[in-house]
């Protein structure tokens, strides 16, 4: 059985435009920092009116994941290349 907390991240799966709340549910990044992502424009957003409410695209959700994971592994790696520091 489903837990009521698993509905929300299943609805926002099936749908491709969500809104901050919802992305933040879907990858379980803060709304703050979803919003910080979206003034520094490392995530885009649609809006069909002016005034409307901004959506974030479940594709640029998926590729924010996919670069940041690479950032990580590209940062692992370097360091496991690094000289082992000397023992005392």
């Amino acid at each position: 059985m489903k837990s009521s907390i698993d509905i929300p991240v299943l609805q926002a799966q099936a749908r491709r435009l969500m809104r901050t709340k919802e992305a933040s549910e879907y990858t379980g990044i803060g709304e703050w920092r979803l919003k910080q992502l979206v003034a520094q424009r490392r995530l885009p957003v649609v809006r069909f009116e002016e005034s409307g409410p901004f959506l974030i695209d479940r594709k640029d959700l998926d590729d924010l994941i996919e670069r940041t994971k690479s950032q990580i592994q590209n940062a692992t790696t370097e360091l496991s290349n690094e000289p082992a520091a000397l023992e005392a």
